[in-house]
Parts: structure tokens; C-alpha cells; sequence
């Protein structure tokens, strides 16, 4: 059910309109640093791991730079399409783990090589960051209240994505306002 999410086109459409929506917010505020401008600076990104082909726009990471002389301070809104600086797009992440963290006998890491395309090697480094880091991190601590007890931090981000399943009728749309409930963690 979660890999046949990845082929809808219709999560990264949502994404992309949450990434516009986060980066108008920030472009209406003032540079941090200096008070001036904000003025678009989108760049093109290449991330990997969807099993369709996504539209070259959704494929830009929404960025901000501060048009007063001398300062051109980058503004990051924070993203539902991407996780930081990973090359896979943030769904494929949240997929994947939670395909992997559900521990079905069928579902080794070279199967999920070979499922979605994302090698063995980053899915131990993405297993590592969600075991180790991600629990600690502010992102989680502030969202953390906000969801039922049954979401264990040691079993990030499998259980969260289970937990938005839970709340949905579509996978597409758990996915979706799983990622957004990331994102607004990252925001507060």
C-alpha cells in the first residue's frame, strides 16, 4: 500500500503546494540578519527514488535571498518535498523506513534496493539518523505531544506514518499530512 502511494503524483503535487505556501510566509517576512527584502532564488534539485517520473517543477527546492546590497543572506523555508540536504525525495524516506521498520521476513533491505531504488548503504545511514538523531532533534521534541502515545521515538519514522495511516482513509493523504506535521515541527 505505501509503495503504491510513491506512483501518485498527487503527494508531490500537495508537497509542492505546501513548499509554495511555506516560502510566500518567509518571503513576506524580512531578512534575519539585515531586515531587507526577500526575493525568490529557487534552485533546481535531482532528487532520486520515485518509481514515476515527477514534473520538472515540483523538482525545485523553494529558497529566499535578501535583496539589500552586501547582505544576500539565503533563506531556507523548511520543505515537504525535501529532507535537508538528502537526494531522496522526503516521502521515499518516510516509505522506506516504514516498509523496513515493519520487519516483515519479505522485507529485507536488498529487497527494498531493488523495490524502490535506494541503496542498502543509505538505508542503514537513514536507519542510523532515525534511531539515533532524529529523536533528539528540536523537530521532534516540539511535535512530539501533538501525536498519540503509541508513536514510540524508538521507532521513528516507521510508527509515526503508521499513526497518520491510522487517520486516513488514503495512504496519499497520510503520507502527505505526515510529512506536513514534520515540516511544522521544523517551523516552530
Amino acid at each position: 500500500m505505501l509503495r503504491e502511494a510513491l506512483r501518485e503524483i498527487s503527494i508531490f503535487r500537495s508537497c509542492y503546494k505546501k513548499d509554495q505556501q511555506a516560502a510566500e510566509r518567509a518571503r513576506r517576512q524580512r531578512c534575519p540578519l539585515c531586515g531587507g527584502p526577500l526575493h525568490c532564488a529557487y534552485y533546481r534539485r535531482k532528487p532520486r527514488g520515485s518509481p514515476v517520473e515527477i514534473p520538472a517543477e515540483y523538482r525545485v527546492r523553494m529558497s529566499l535571498c535578501c535583496g539589500r546590497d552586501g547582505c544576500r543572506h539565503r533563506v531556507l523555508p523548511p520543505s515537504c518535498l525535501f529532507m535537508g540536504r538528502k537526494v531522496h525525495w522526503r516521502v521515499v524516506i518516510l516509505v522506506v523506513m516504514a516498509i523496513r521498520q515493519r520487519q516483515s521476513p519479505r522485507t529485507t533491505v536488498e529487497r527494498i534496493e531493488e523495490l524502490c531504488e535506494v541503496p542498502v548503504r543509505t538505508v542503514v545511514r537513514w536507519t542510523a539518523f532515525f534511531r539515533d538523531e532524529f529523536p533528539d532533534s528540536r523537530a521532534w521534541q516540539r511535535r512530539r505531544g501533538r501525536v498519540s502515545s503509541v508513536v514510540s521515538s524508538a521507532a521513528l519514522p516507521g510508527a509515526l506514518v503508521e499513526y497518520f495511516l491510522t487517520q486516513h482513509t488514503e495512504s496519499t493523504q497520510a503520507l502527505v499530512s505526515c510529512m506536513s506535521f514534520l515540516v511544522a515541527g521544523e517551523l516552530d
